[in-house]
């Protein structure tokens, strides 16, 4: 009797068996790691789906275009109105379109649509922070009064071509001081011949002759790099280019 009223008393007190506690790694880990992966595959999605397309060009409509002739000459061959071309230079006033312009602007107007760029890997931190930084920056850019001009289509192809043109086109200036009595005495000597042929004759034609004896006696001003292959090809003809605003 005492062993079953004990038995009896023990069952009473000690109430119902308790539960094993769960560890904190069990503790909401699937509902944890079920959210995170689709905060991230849903950021993936959205990375993937974002296409960087571009319109059409659109004609800058001028009245008025300076170019040089055989920045005339590409836009003909391109077909090309020049007072389409976007340009951000000006001579005396007016705008002035250049070759690598007409190029660029016929280039987007043939495709304008740029490709798809490949989808990235989506980091749910470092985008919110990424945004978080992007709204500090806009918010002062607002204040401040900035404007955002979209840099795609034609001003992007242009773009390119400048810095091309900038890496691959060495870009020097030198200013020196030379004596030449004797060249203006000898346009003296020449200038009746050539206006008893209705020929207008300036320095011109003397500073291009000098310029062709100059690079035949230094080759390397007249030279190509080709880093690819590299080599350096020195150039067996001589082509001047004398621009004029028209």
């Amino acid at each position: 009797a005492e062993g079953d009223a004990g038995s009896a008393g023990s069952g009473g007190e000690d109430g119902p068996e308790p539960r094993p506690t769960p560890t904190p790694t069990d503790v909401g880990s699937g509902e944890r790691t079920s959210a995170v992966s689709k905060r991230g595959s849903g950021g993936s999605a959205d990375a993937a789906s974002t296409t960087a397309t571009s319109d059409a060009p659109e004609p800058a409509g001028r009245e008025t275009t300076l170019a040089t002739p055989a920045t005339r000459k590409v836009a003909r061959e391109r077909g090309v109105d020049l007072d389409d071309v976007p340009t951000d230079e000006t001579r005396d006033g007016e705008a002035f379109v250049t070759a690598e312009a007409v190029n660029a602007y016929a280039d987007a107007l043939e495709s304008p649509d740029e490709s798809t760029p490949e989808p990235a890997d989506v980091d749910v931190g470092a985008g919110t922070d990424a945004t978080a930084a992007t709204g500090a920056a806009d918010a002062a850019g607002a204040a401040s009064g900035d404007e955002t001009v979209p840099y795609r289509g034609v001003r992007r192809t242009i773009g390119k071509q400048m810095e091309r043109s900038k890496y691959t086109a060495p870009h020097v200036t030198h200013h020196d001081t030379a004596e030449v009595d004797a060249l203006v005495e000898a346009r003296a000597e020449l200038k009746p011949k050539a206006e008893a042929s209705d020929v207008k004759l300036t320095y011109m034609p003397f500073v291009m002759k000098a310029i062709v004896a100059g690079l035949k006696e230094y080759p390397y001003l007249n030279s190509e790099l080709r880093e690819d292959d590299e080599e350096i090809v020195l150039k067996g003809e001589y082509n001047l280019g004398i621009a004029v605003a028209t």
